[in-house]
């Protein structure tokens, strides 16, 4: 790690500094993730989304930062391991709130989701910081014993569904679209509330070497229930030819399409 800092993005080279266990410089240590670091100011690296309103930038240096100071036993995830997830709610009968869609911050403004999730009708809110739904407090014990609350989950109105221009329901083809948030969402503390980065040029071009993919969210498990705990799972990559077999997709493109499925039969 040491030798190959230099390289690194200033960002990947505060996070080495913090996350040493020794001081002395010779000795060799395995790294243990801190319990909470702190994101450096850094300026914003200016990227347009669409045309959109906002003046807001993609913070390219802090995003991806998440607590990784526990770890989970099965697939539930803990509080502020994926802080850039995004609950999508629906207004329901008698004016409750119905979770059907996730997705990811971006930046301060704008959600990533997919098209299908913003034709459902009804799109309330993107709530953030959210765990367990239903739970009033998301709490977990870190390394030293100590217990952490993440803070209350809070609900964001949505000013703007925007959908792909070529999004094609039937063919489940550009399947992706961005929701514009009423208000900003503070990221003075990334522990719990994050952006995720989004893939350069050069991980676009050399993901086809990746033979697994982590995924999140508090979609259906294998019993068709839909889960209230946010859960993650590590799926491999499959052959092209896998998916368009397991759901009848033939037109399915190699070099626009990641197949990832476990197969659970």
């Amino acid at each position: 790690i040491k030798d190959s800092s230099q390289s690194q993005t200033p960002n990947i080279r505060n996070y080495i500094s913090k996350a040493r266990c020794l001081n002395q410089p010779d000795p060799l240590a395995v790294c243990c993730v801190p319990q909470f670091i702190e994101g450096q100011k850094s300026p914003l690296i200016s990227r347009k989304i669409g045309k959109s309103k906002s003046s807001s930038k993609i913070n390219y240096l802090n995003c991806g930062e998440t607590n990784t100071n526990k770890i989970s036993n099965g697939n539930q995830s803990f509080p502020g391991e994926f802080p850039f997830m995004a609950l999508l709610a629906y207004e329901g009968i008698g004016g409750t709130k119905d979770f059907k869609c996730g997705g990811s911050l971006i930046n301060s403004r704008y959600v990533l989701t997919a098209a299908h999730c913003l034709t459902i009708p009804n799109l309330i809110a993107a709530r953030l910081g959210e765990n367990t739904i239903g739970k009033t407090e998301d709490c977990f014990k870190i390394l030293n014993g100590k217990t952490v609350c993440a803070p209350p989950v809070i609900d964001y109105g949505i000013d703007e569904k925007i959908i792909h221009p070529s999004y094609n329901s039937p063919r489940r083809v550009n399947d992706i679209g961005l929701i514009r948030l009423r208000e900003e969402v503070p990221l003075d503390n990334r522990n719990f509330v994050n952006t995720i980065c989004l893939p350069d040029p050069e991980v676009l071009t050399n993901q086809k070497s990746r033979t697994r993919f982590l995924v999140a969210g508090w979609g259906r498990t294998e019993n068709s229930q839909r889960s209230n705990n946010l859960l993650k799972a590590l799926i491999p990559r499959q052959p092209i030819d896998e998916c368009k077999s397991i759901f009848g997709l033939d037109y399915l493109e190699d070099d626009k399409t990641i197949c990832a499925v476990e197969r659970i039969w």
